[in-house]
């Protein structure tokens, strides 16, 4: 891990993980029941070697706040390994004021999530209006 203070900041961080010839690696592994049902109904998800995760965070004062994380893997056994899931968290919230304190409010919330093989890509969105919380 680097860290250069003298940088300017982009709000994203980045681990990458090197490949390691014998003895072993960093392993992105799907278990458990609502894993297998996602696998067998929706999407082919794969575990494999972890290569890389982006994150990176937008949360101006008050406004629209953004959460992006990327998982960059190599599923085990196929002929293109390269597997990419990104998961966006998106959602306006705004302060309000009472007269005993000050509370945050949404207004609307937006989730988003892909997963992307060589041949495909598989989505899913999901927005609640404030109505729904």
């Amino acid at each position: 891990m680097m860290v250069l203070p003298e940088a300017p900041r982009t709000g994203e961080t980045v681990v990458c993980f090197e490949p390691v010839e014998k003895g072993g690696a960093a392993e992105m592994r799907f278990e458990g029941l609502g894993y297998v049902l996602v696998r067998l109904l929706a999407m082919p998800l794969a575990d494999g070697a972890l290569r890389e995760i982006r994150i990176f965070a937008h949360s101006p004062a008050q406004g629209r706040q953004l959460v992006n994380v990327a998982v960059l893997t190599e599923a085990r056994g196929a002929k293109d390994p390269r597997r990419l899931m990104v998961f966006q968290d998106a959602r306006t919230v705004r302060l309000v004021r009472t007269a005993f304190g000050v509370h945050r409010v949404t207004d609307d919330k937006e989730q988003v999530f892909n997963y992307l093989t060589p041949n495909r890509r598989y989505f899913y969105r999901r927005v609640t209006p404030p109505s729904q919380r």
